[in-house]
């Protein structure tokens, strides 16, 4: 629930900063001209298309994975995905989804992670930092460990920072194949 609260507060301060935003506009226009209308609009909208968040290799875009396994030790049937839920909110989810396959012992071996956020995230940033899948005993279960942070931040500017840290079983009994 506090997430939805969260994203609603943010909404509306977007709301209010565009309503704000237009009527300087408008003051703007009529008190130094069309120029510098122009000129306030430009830098307002790079202001906002700005990402000052990038990874390691320059592309902020790319989702980071975590691989454990090289295919090459694996046999060569199919591999499985799991889907792996960390935490289930109002609007929003986070997840792993989990790559695995069979040993030349036909045990499963776990090969890559990559952190998943779907829904409604606005306000709301979810940055996993280590992604560790570990064989058990029983060859049907992987135990898993997730550490990361979610940054609560108003209009883009980070208000808090609440680490986070999932960990758990999960079974391979349903897997989603892949081709």
């Amino acid at each position: 629930m506090i997430y939805l609260l969260w994203a609603l507060i943010n909404l509306a301060l977007i709301i209010y900063f565009l309503s704000i935003c237009i009527k300087a506009i408008k003051l703007v226009r009529q008190e130094l001209g069309l120029f510098a209308t122009v000129i306030l609009v430009v830098g307002l909208l790079s202001f906002c298309g700005h990402n000052n968040d990038k990874n390691k290799d320059g592309n902020s875009n790319q989702t980071k994975s975590w691989t454990f396994t090289s295919n090459d030790s694996l046999s060569q049937d199919m591999s499985s995905f799991l889907r792996v839920k960390l935490q289930d909110n109002l609007i929003s989810k986070y997840e792993i989804m989990l790559d695995y396959g069979k040993d030349k012992n036909n045990i499963n071996v776990p090969i890559s992670a990559f952190p998943s956020t779907n829904g409604f995230t606005a306000g709301t940033e979810w940055k996993p930092i280590s992604i560790s899948v570990y064989k058990t005993n029983d060859n049907t279960k992987f135990q898993y460990y997730v550490a990361g942070y979610v940054e609560w931040n108003l209009l883009g500017v980070n208000v808090y920072t609440q680490n986070k840290i999932f960990e758990g079983t999960v079974s391979t009994e349903k897997p989603v194949e892949r081709i």
